[in-house]
């Protein structure tokens, strides 16, 4: 360490300080809902090479996009056009910069006596940059030229003052210029706020030190995660999440394949490089994106109680990845989906697998955690507000609602947010009522939703929203992923949570419920016609029509059969979990007293024997099972729909669920998805 212990006490929390202050000022300055309400934004602060040292608290894909622009530009302009003091460069290109187009990216140097100190930057998720189609995803695109097209860093402001010229260019390309203009103002307020709390500090203790401790917290940090990986013993772990993109007439499924390999005691290599090649459009990411989702996993899992610091992650762990696949596409694939496809679906793929190596030693079992909300649904809505006003929105309330997984000793979370970002939240519904022509009916905790698990995974959320005080059609894009099979997959023989599910009721009578002067609180009351949509769906809601939605669940952790009886009851009692499920998935019989111990022993035996059923003997497992300590694993299968009472697969009969189960006592050891052995190849990129 180079920094005097107090010092570096005190600086790294300096640090870790103005990151703080400069998010709030981005999302204050905004005043979007994509800021302002769900922290979709963040900032970073960067060494002189370009390393993320320090983050801030909302998404971590911004922090990440802040890095990339910023080494970009350092790697590319320092001759020409040059930087300097007080210029700023954005940048919305998801193979060099950020993770999609509709994410803006902005870095400014921080220069010292003429040198080159560090780097700042701010991130912020746009409601609209353009393209075909509103909002984030150009759903039919076959490239990115069908896309919002992205842009190469540009110098939008020189010695601090904003080039009007580019202002324009930029602004002009979306459906709400005004707002994309407020947002750009809150990326260089927030830049202007990180580089002056910066100087105060070069100011009292010159260069030298800032370096020394931007270094310093690289370590301390990169020295914790040492120390925690020197607890698992060395070996490889393996995890899969496939991603169903649904084009014109067909589902076409992407494989994003995990190897985790730990050597030497403390190294990670994170090897992607066999998932499914890259899709022309929509749903891939580039590099970027690719390291936001290694991040967005790793800082969680491994990274608890230490600094934001992507750099030590980054030290600790090599990504290694194929150009030309889905998740580190190549020109010109598109990637206007990117942070709710790809880039997630590495998060998840690689939280899995980090969870499978951390239940490996019984020193860090409890920091395990399975599948975390799956691929986040969103939907975007474009039209004219109760105003007047042309507007388009994402709805980020159902992206960052989901379930997290469940973990040894603890269900998980209900409606958590994202994995990787501790302030994502959610909207007050009164806040998107007031912005935007719509009104919810409801908005709760989905039942049911939370995989199955000694420890179930957090309930997902279901809502329910119609147009309200306008005549003008709504246009809409629903784009939710896992909709045809679960992404939100368990652990230790625990089962993936709830696929999400779009369906509008066309024509309904909730006018007139309301004109009554109730609220209808379920489905049942609305009427109308029930379509159900892909999990990518351009449409409009009309006057009358109600969208009804579902999110996922976070996956379970252990065989549900090991849940205790009171842990059931007491989901029961809460609505987590609905009679159906107590009884079938977890075998817990009540009665009006609470529970029936011997009805429940003997229809947990019962479901214990079913399990019996022939099935082929697999070999060996990594670790002896907890029961009864045989290592012999034996697989039955049986179709997606069994896992859970929500899970409800729309489309994917080709896929299964493949069972591995203690030869010897059956307990439940691991779920995994795959193709059908009957179905073939067909519809799965390869």
């Amino acid at each position: 360490m180079r920094t005097d212990s107090a010092d570096f006490e005190i600086f790294r929390h300096r640090i870790s300080t103005i990151a703080d202050e400069g998010s709030a000022v981005l999302a204050m300055v905004s005043s979007s809902p994509v800021a302002s309400e769900a922290n979709d934004c963040n900032v970073a602060i960067m060494d002189a090479t370009g390393a993320a040292v320090a983050i801030g608290p909302g998404l971590n894909s911004h922090g990440t996009a802040c890095m990339m622009t910023a080494r970009y530009v350092a790697s590319n302009y320092a001759d020409n056009p040059g930087f300097g003091a007080g210029d700023m460069f954005i940048a919305n290109d998801p193979y060099h910069c950020s993770p999609h187009q509709t994410c803006l990216a902005m870095v400014t140097p921080i220069m010292w006596e003429g040198e080159l100190v560090a780097w700042v930057g701010a991130g912020i998720h746009l409601s609209d940059m353009g393209g075909p189609v509103p909002g984030q995803v150009s759903v039919g695109a076959q490239s990115i030229f069908q896309e919002a097209l992205p842009f190469l860093p540009i110098r939008i402001v020189e010695g601090g003052k904003m080039r009007r010229d580019l202002e324009v260019e930029v602004v002009r390309r979306s459906r709400i210029p005004n707002q994309v203009s407020l947002d750009l103002r809150a990326l260089i307020a927030a830049c202007n706020r990180l580089g002056s709390r910066l100087e105060e500090l070069l100011r009292a203790r010159g260069a030298a030190v800032l370096t020394a401790v931007l270094a310093d917290t690289a370590a301390y940090a990169r020295a914790h995660l040492n120390q925690r990986l020197e607890s698992v013993p060395d070996g490889v772990w393996e995890s899969s999440v496939w991603l169903d993109y649904p084009e014109a007439d067909r589902t076409t499924f992407y494989e994003c394949r995990v190897r985790l390999t730990k050597t030497a005691g403390r190294r990670l290599l994170i090897d992607l490089s066999e998932s499914s090649p890259q899709a022309p459009a929509v749903i891939n990411c580039g590099e970027p994106g690719l390291i936001a989702g290694v991040l967005g996993a790793a800082m969680t899992t491994l990274g608890y109680g230490l600094p934001l610091c992507p750099e030590a992650i980054l030290q600790v762990c090599e990504i290694r990845s194929t150009p030309g696949t889905f998740v580190h596409a190549t020109w010109p694939a598109g990637c206007s989906k990117a942070t709710t496809a790809a880039s997630h679906a590495v998060r998840e793929a690689v939280n899995l697998a980090l969870g499978k190596m951390l239940l490996a030693s019984p020193a860090t079992e409890t920091r395990a955690m399975a599948g975390c909300g799956g691929f986040l649904p969103v939907v975007d809505i474009d039209g004219t507000n109760q105003r007047g006003e042309r507007f388009a929105a994402p709805l980020l309330d159902v992206a960052l609602s989901v379930g997290y997984g469940g973990m040894i000793g603890k269900d998980g979370i209900d409606a958590a947010g994202s994995l990787g970002s501790p302030f994502a939240s959610i909207a007050n519904v009164e806040a998107y009522e007031y912005r935007y022509p719509i009104l919810y009916l409801w908005r709760a905790h989905q039942p049911d939703s939370g995989g199955l698990g000694r420890y179930r995974g957090g309930r997902g959320v279901r809502m329910a929203i119609v147009p309200h005080r306008t005549d003008a059609p709504l246009a809409m894009v629903a784009h939710g992923l896992g909709t045809s099979l679960p992404s939100s997959l368990g652990l230790g023989g625990g089962q993936p949570g709830a696929t999400t599910e779009f369906v509008v009721r066309r024509d309904s009578g909730t006018a007139e419920v309301l004109a009554g002067g109730r609220i209808p609180r379920r489905e049942e009351e609305l009427g109308g016609a029930p379509e159900t949509l892909p999990g990518l769906a351009r449409t409009a809601l009309q006057r009358r029509d109600v969208l009804l939605l579902r999110n996922n669940g976070g996956g379970g952790i252990g065989d549900p059969l090991d849940r205790e009886p009171q842990d059931v009851l007491h989901d029961l009692t809460i609505g987590a979990v609905s009679a159906g499920s107590a009884r079938d998935d977890y075998g817990v019989v009540t009665t009006a007293g609470g529970i029936d111990p011997a009805a429940t022993d003997a229809r947990r035996t019962k479901l214990r024997a079913e399990r019996a059923a022939p099935g082929s003997v697999v070999g060996d497992g990594a670790a002896a099972c907890a029961g009864c300590g045989s290592a012999s694993l034996r697989e039955r299968t049986m179709s997606l729909g069994a896992l859970g009472q929500l899970v409800v697969p729309h489309g994917a009969a080709s896929f299964e669920a493949s069972i591995l189960l203690c030869a010897s006592c059956g307990r439940q050891r691991d779920v995994r998805l795959r193709e059908s052995a009957s179905s073939g190849p067909a519809g799965t990129a390869r």
